[in-house]
């Protein structure tokens, strides 16, 4: 098959800038989106390719995020956007069970307490365990009506941002003759049914923009049960460093309705420059109620070339409060575990691999989302 898009060079190794990353993710998100738009052929032909950019758009998103963390002389934070940074310790000494392990996700670089129950409130199954949308639930888009300047757009069908179909997306593109559109702004609203569900409750959010690399996500708003004016999340809440992929946890609420404002600023020049095109949307906006258990775990791994000491840690987190963490130096030769506290110094044995074992405790209707370890310590 004839290729769609030229390839594209990344410097995997060596010093790099965030603006040349930056430009690879969007050069690969509008290749994502070309290829779905237009490629005709066979579907193995064109899950291969989609597979293969997906892949490559992961890894690049990565390198971008691991060059907003840092690791320098003394210090080093850890995410989770790469999943050898974190486990369960199986195999080893302080095994962390099935039951009590806590879950993370690399797409948001976020761990979370363990859940014993999900349920959605955009969506159902039924008995053959199919995604069913109800039928009395809506969405609303500001921003359909063509704006002036447009030359082409196109639209697919709203409802694929809360499908569950991977398969499927959301977006609106826009072509515009006037190259000074630097923008474009979507709101995406969901009005719930409520005559579907006996408990309108909700207290965890997750949103997947598209193009995920290109696409921001400017505000986040909710309206309550017998209430008329929608009230915003804090932006704190939805922050993220790279990736616009959001999951947020929060105080249990009686959601009615949900607003999120999609901004896309990074047009693409087409048409010789005589043009710029952007993409605004979401793979998958779901609204749910989970049910925490109220202890579980899961474990950091930290590598160092040798540190005399580990001196503090801190959570990329809005509440510590229910975070207890224990250090434990891996030695050397055996891989066996030992305890080590802040600030006490460390043997040889055992100062160079650590594991940090992260503990959610006294969980109930709310729990912590950390999105990363800050961890200071004293080079050899």
């Amino acid at each position: 098959m004839k290729s769609q898009f030229e390839p594209i060079e990344v410097k995997r190794f060596g010093q790099t800038s965030s603006k040349d990353l930056n430009k690879m993710s969007r050069d690969i998100d509008h290749d994502l989106h070309n290829i779905s738009s237009k490629i005709n052929q066979s579907q193995a032909e064109f899950s291969n390719i989609l597979k293969n950019i997906k892949a490559e758009n992961i890894y690049m998103e990565q390198l971008i995020n691991d060059m907003n963390s840092y690791e320098e002389h003394g210090s080093q934070y850890i995410n989770f956007y790469d999943k050898s940074s974190y486990d369960y310790n199986e195999g080893g000494d302080h095994e962390i069970s099935s039951y009590r392990r806590a879950e993370i996700y690399s797409t948001y670089s976020a761990a979370h307490a363990a859940t014993y129950n999900k349920l959605s409130k955009t969506y159902y199954k039924n008995n053959d365990d199919e995604i069913i949308i109800p039928n009395d639930l809506s969405v609303n888009i500001d921003g359909v009506d063509v704006p002036a300047g447009v030359s082409d757009f196109t639209e697919t069908n709203k409802l694929n941002a809360i499908d569950q179909d991977i398969k499927t997306t959301w977006y609106q593109e826009y072509v515009y003759n006037d190259t000074s559109i630097n923008s474009v702004s979507i709101s995406y609203e969901i009005n719930l049914p409520l005559n579907i569900f006996t408990n309108m409750q909700s207290n965890a959010l997750v949103i997947n923009p598209y193009p995920n690399s290109a696409t921001d996500i400017d505000s986040i708003e909710y309206k309550l049960n017998n209430q008329s004016d929608y009230k915003e999340f804090s932006q704190s809440m939805i922050e993220t460093d790279v990736s616009s992929n959001k999951l947020m946890i929060f105080d249990p609420m009686d959601i009615v309705s949900l607003k999120v404002t999609f901004t896309n600023s990074n047009p693409i020049d087409i048409d010789n420059g005589n043009q710029v095109k952007f993409v605004v949307g979401a793979k998958n906006i779901a609204l749910y109620d989970y049910k925490f258990k109220e202890n579980s775990s899961f474990a950091v791994n930290l590598k160092t070339e040798g540190v005399s000491s580990i001196d503090n840690i801190n959570f990329n987190i809005l509440d510590n409060s229910n975070i207890e963490y224990t250090i434990y130096g891996v030695n050397k030769t055996s891989g066996a575990l030992n305890e080590i506290e802040i600030g006490d110094t460390i043997s040889n044995n055992y100062n160079e691999d650590f594991v940090i074992l992260i503990d959610f405790v006294d969980i109930t209707n709310k729990s912590p989302v950390i999105k990363g370890v800050f961890v200071e310590y004293t080079s050899i």
